[in-house]
């Protein structure tokens, strides 16, 4: 990637800024008899207008040409650029390597040249951590599962609960539908009972 943005970025920066001066440059420079013819020559005016319009009437040489260099500048030297700068940091990484490897050698030798008093006490230390590790894992372990336990255990009473809660929700609304029942009957008892007293009253 960093490769990458090394090669665009000098490309971005050439096509933003110098692709028309550097196409310029190019079709002064292949086409200089233009201007000498123009600025040089002993020639009435038109007549040196006619010849110098005579070196620029060759697309190919004239426009195709600048434009060929002008491309090489714009994109080929970047490139050839940033191939250098890559063979560059190829040769600056290998050096560091190399630094790295000396400086691995130089660790390596000090450690050969410890004395054994002190690479035991070291592996007693090493062991003595790996133990407490060990320990606090299995702690941990120990915990987790008690955590578990717990949840399943909540999950279950949740689970009960909610059965219950449902189960009372039913009974409820069987309860709701035959109170409505009775409240039907005792209103058209009522009903009836009320005609039957006005009836008998003469009302």
């Amino acid at each position: 990637m960093k490769a990458l943005e090394d090669l665009v970025s000098p490309l971005a920066r050439r096509l933003n800024s110098s692709i028309v001066s550097s196409f310029i440059i190019s079709w002064t420079v292949i086409n200089y008899e233009f201007f000498l013819t123009l600025i040089f020559s002993s020639q009435p005016i038109k007549e040196r207008i006619v010849e110098a319009e005579g070196y620029v009437s060759n697309i190919g040489t004239s426009w195709m040409l600048p434009l060929l260099f002008t491309l090489l500048y714009v994109l080929v030297l970047p490139i050839i650029d940033s191939f250098v700068a890559l063979l560059n940091s190829g040769a600056i990484i290998r050096s560091n390597r190399n630094n790295s490897n000396i400086r691995r050698a130089e660790l390596l030798n000090e450690i050969i040249n410890a004395t054994e008093e002190k690479r035991l006490n070291d592996i007693k230390s090493g062991y003595a951590e790996v133990q407490t590790l060990n320990q606090e894992n299995a702690s941990l372990r120990a915990l987790l599962e008690q955590k578990n336990t717990i949840i399943e255990e909540n999950t279950k009473a949740l689970e009960q609960i909610k059965a219950e809660t449902d189960s009372v929700i039913s009974n409820l609304q069987n309860d709701y539908g035959h109170m409505q029942g009775l409240y039907r009957d005792t209103s058209h008892e009522l009903s009836q009972l009320k005609k039957s007293l006005d009836k008998g009253m003469g009302i």
